[in-house]
């Protein structure tokens, strides 16, 4: 059993009945490389997430380099040394891909400082085409992605990056982390600190989200890694004072589109002349996944993207893809998530609170190993002081997290060939788990022995077993959305097997009545909201 909600009050008891070196607030991204780097350093570890795992700015696709501006050479030559790493020890969710950057004339009139930083910072970039970039004239941009408009382009420029899936890459991460002892539980919110008579923050109140219940969690030290919440978890801690100077915020926008209707050849990234927007068009797999990125000074609740926004974003693309015609009812999924600016600090912030609260700001996405190195040498070196502990140097530089292993693959498509799977359905796991595929052999057995009395179809049923005891599920939405990614892949008819899906979900789980007609219902809105979009 790894992470999983089976018998949550257990869970939750373990949790909340030990001590804690380190307790890590957030299963996002960053909060799950800290606790991983962490517990395999030998740290006693917890980790804690109000909602699920890998949500937020985490539940996003994200290029590695090419939406960022570090400021030093040295910066980025640690960026490309963290990026091979990250492909290996991530094979299965990276994909290489040739990045087009596009650089067009200001079409508005800039201020002298904002035209000096523009200017500054095209030197910068020109001072590293000869090692990673490779300058391009108007004409052989036209060359390798004729349909972008060469008026008032200046020039372009080509580099090797890559993109990756921020959430598969999250969930593998804390799996990763519990098999070296993190306890951790979704759905479990902050409600308050607890202080000693000195003032030092030793532990937290947390409630429940499914039963109500609140528990205290105690640890030697405590880590903020809650993404766009850092600012409100360190309110409760009356220390927000300290992010004014650091937490400004992005807004980021991911549409995908079917390839038939937002063809490329090429990644492109540019930012628009107009709104002052990054705007990045990623040809992945079967889909073209649409990223726009702005500053904002404000964080809202917003789901989806209005009408208005939509409008303004295919206008910016218009400049660019002049021949380009889009319509909302083309989006087959869409996500908005609001992170904290990081370019110009290059590797990530850490904060202290005088209460001794360590907030960690985060850092780019290529940087998520260093960083949380980085954060846990602080606290080992806090515990040191403090509590006269040695602990060893992260080993994170040379762990593997998933990885496609060609020869367990071999033997496991061979033994998947004597089941009920299809060859489709082999292909997606294979894709999807990596060397992990061996993990699903207990779960083929039982289901040959029960197939006959199964109503799910092999694939799901295979899929559904792994991820309760796996990957730590509770509503249906975190399975479909953030473990298969449904709406990208559809690797099976959700709508027939809806009803024994539910069942089972509730028989697992042993949700109330009032869980199982609030899950259907959001089940279904959520499907009928991507089937809509699939036949429009």
């Amino acid at each position: 059993m790894g992470i999983s909600n089976r018998n949550r009050e257990e869970s939750h008891r373990q949790l909340t009945n030990q001590d804690y070196d380190l307790l890590v607030i957030g299963g996002g991204l960053t909060g799950a490389s800290i606790a991983l780097d962490a517990s395999s350093r030998g740290m006693k570890v917890a980790l804690i997430e109000q909602k699920d795992y890998g949500n937020g700015a985490s539940a996003q696709f994200a290029p590695l380099l090419s939406t960022h501006h570090f400021p030093t050479k040295k910066i980025w030559h640690q960026a490309y040394t963290e990026k091979q790493l990250l492909a290996e020890h991530l094979s299965p969710f990276y994909k290489p891909v040739n990045m087009l950057t596009l650089v067009y004339d200001h079409e508005i009139k800039q201020k002298l400082l904002s035209k000096l930083r523009h200017t500054l910072s095209e030197s910068l970039i020109s001072s590293y085409f000869p090692k990673h970039l490779k300058l391009l004239s108007k004409k052989e941009v036209q060359m390798i992605e004729a349909n972008v408009s060469e008026r008032k382009l200046k020039y372009g420029f080509s580099h090797q990056d890559g993109v990756i899936d921020q959430c598969l890459m999250t969930i593998e991460i804390l799996k990763k982390a519990y098999r070296f002892g993190t306890n951790m539980i979704n759905y479990l919110k902050l409600v308050q600190f607890i202080y000693n008579d000195e003032q030092q923050v030793t532990g937290v109140l947390a409630e429940d989200q499914v039963t109500g219940e609140v528990s205290a969690i105690y640890a030697s030290k405590i880590v903020n890694a809650t993404g766009s919440q850092v600012e409100s978890v360190s309110q409760l801690d009356k220390s927000d004072d300290l992010l004014k100077s650091v937490a400004q915020y992005r807004k980021r926008i991911q549409l995908f589109f079917n390839q038939s209707d937002l063809a490329i050849d090429h990644t492109i990234s540019f930012t628009d002349v107009v709104s002052q927007q990054m705007i990045t068009l990623t040809p992945y797999q079967h889909f073209t996944m649409l990223t726009v990125s702005e500053p904002t000074s404000s964080i809202l609740q917003q789901k989806t993207v209005s009408e208005d926004e939509f409008t303004h974003i295919v206008r910016a693309l218009k400049r660019v893809i002049p021949h380009l015609c889009l319509d909302k009812s083309q989006v087959i999924e869409q996500h908005v998530a609001y992170l904290i600016n990081q370019d110009s600090r290059g590797t990530g912030d850490i904060i202290t609170s005088t209460s001794g609260l360590i907030t960690a700001i985060g850092a780019p996405i290529v940087f998520y190993r260093s960083y949380a190195s980085q954060v846990v040498d602080r606290i080992a070196k806090d515990l040191k002081r403090t509590d006269n502990i040695l602990y060893s140097k992260s080993e994170t530089k040379s762990m593997a997290i998933i990885i496609d292993d060609q020869g367990d693959q071999l033997n496991f498509k061979s033994y998947l060939s004597s089941t009920q799977l299809s060859d489709k359905d082999i292909a997606f796991i294979l894709a999807r788990y990596g060397n992990q595929v061996s993990q699903f052999l207990p779960y083929l057995d039982e289901m040959g022995k029960t197939s006959k009395n199964d109503p799910l179809e092999p694939m799901l049923s295979l899929l559904l077993r792994y991820a309760l005891d796996h990957e730590g599920i509770y509503k249906p939405i975190d399975f479909l959305s953030r473990r298969l990614r449904y709406q990208l892949y559809r690797p099976f008819d959700m709508q027939q097997q809806l009803k024994p899906f539910l069942q089972q979900l509730a028989s697992a789980l042993a949700w109330t009545k009032e869980e199982c007609s609030y899950y259907e219902r959001e089940c279904r809105l959520w499907l009928n909201a991507h089937q809509a979009s699939l036949e429009l």
